[in-house]
């Protein structure tokens, strides 16, 4: 079976979705599908080594992006526009693939894997969904809920969920608010539930792990601990 992945970030870059995608690249590649993944050069940080393409499997496309970094609105928007113009042009020129898989970094790069599935209609087309736009903004009082921006992101979306074959979503939660807003008129999308995860050979059983040298320096040493590892935005409460 032909499978691509479409995320703007990829291993080795740190960012979930970009070890995400690769969990679920190479296990593909290992059951004897031929993958491809549609990603950029960039990382999810300005300071990223820059990756080449690579021709095995996973076949790893990597496209260019100017990769002004996230200071600013501007400067995002315009690292998400080269990739969304490279991905679109790269899906509608790529030999036809039985399974279209589409995350959500960039918002709404799902609409590159439609062109793939407008040309070659047997392409079943897979949202793994990880944020909800316009949704999050909106709750963060970012955009008004009918303001000209969300109401185009809703059109979009609405386009993009007309379209797909299945939704895999991160809890049941995002699933039922996407659901309740994008589901078809004439048809139900079938969706699964799958939390993100963590390869189970990071965590072997008999391996001991040396402890951390800032354990001491903290002064924490023999105290139960629990650590958050993750990003630290305007949609987080500490």
């Amino acid at each position: 079976m032909r499978i691509t992945i479409v995320n703007q970030f990829y291993k080795p870059d740190l960012s979930p979705t970009a070890q995400l995608a690769a969990a679920l690249a190479e296990d593909r590649a290992l059951r004897g599908d031929e993958v491809t993944v549609i990603t950029s050069r960039g990382g999810y940080v300005e300071s990223a080594m820059l990756a080449d393409s690579t021709n095995g499997n996973p076949r790893v496309d990597r496209l260019w992006t100017p990769r002004l970094g996230k200071n600013n609105l501007i400067r995002r928007c315009i690292d998400y526009a080269v990739f969304y113009g490279l991905a679109a042009w790269r899906m509608m020129r790529i030999p036809k693939q039985d399974v279209v898989i589409s995350l959500t970094t960039p918002p709404f790069i799902a609409g590159a894997a439609l062109l793939h599935k407008l040309l070659h209609r047997e392409t079943k087309l897979v949202l793994w969904n990880m944020d909800c736009y316009p949704e999050q903004m909106e709750r963060l009082g970012l955009f008004r809920e009918k303001s000209l921006v969300s109401r185009a992101m809703r059109w979009l979306n609405r386009r993009i969920f007309g379209a797909i074959d299945h939704l895999i979503c991160l809890d049941k939660a995002m699933a039922d608010l996407l659901l309740s807003q994008y589901q078809p008129n004439k048809r139900t999308i079938p969706t699964s539930i799958i939390p993100n995860f963590e390869k189970a050979d990071f965590f072997r059983r008999d391996v001991r792990y040396p402890d951390w040298d800032g354990v001491q320096q903290l002064g924490i040493g023999g105290k139960f601990r629990i650590v958050y590892l993750g990003n630290a935005g305007p949609g987080h409460e500490f």
